[in-house]
């Protein structure tokens, strides 16, 4: 048993944490997709992480 496995279980939710994770893995990838349209050619980081726009703000 992981530790994921163990939460699940304290928590009630049952004892197959893909369960509970694939649902939320399709939430992200939906909020993703709809952030990208949303924000398509406004100059945002390019990537994850970037933090080129800081950058630029702070010169």
């Amino acid at each position: 048993m992981t530790g994921l496995d163990g939460l699940c279980r304290a928590l009630g939710l049952g004892q197959d944490p893909q369960a509970i994770l694939r649902p939320l893995e399709a939430l992200y990838r939906e909020i993703d997709e709809a952030l990208a349209a949303g924000s398509a050619g406004l100059g945002l980081p390019c990537k994850p992480g970037c933090d080129a726009a800081a950058t630029r703000r702070s010169s």
